[in-house]
């Protein structure tokens, strides 16, 4: 958020999906970041890496819930 106005500049999401795509309940997840966008207006301030960075954090610090301690990026063929 723009401190000064509470605007929101950036977004990034994560998700834990069960490991191979099944969703038997075996407990094991790993991590997925699939939506990352920055304001037209806010680009080239560092703050995507800063919103990857704050989701990297929230993985480790949920290590119980996932198989690795590692995020990956989930990206559509029509990405533009």
């Amino acid at each position: 958020c723009d401190s000064k106005n509470g605007q929101v500049v950036g977004f990034a999401e994560v998700d834990a999906r069960p490991l191979g795509g099944n969703s038997g309940g075996n407990g094991i997840n790993r991590s997925y970041m699939y939506n990352l966008a920055v304001d037209k207006k806010w680009k080239r301030k560092g703050i995507a890496t800063e919103l990857i960075r704050a989701c990297e954090e929230f993985v480790i610090d949920m290590h119980e819930l996932c198989a690795e301690n590692r995020l990956y990026l989930r990206v559509r063929s029509c990405n533009d």
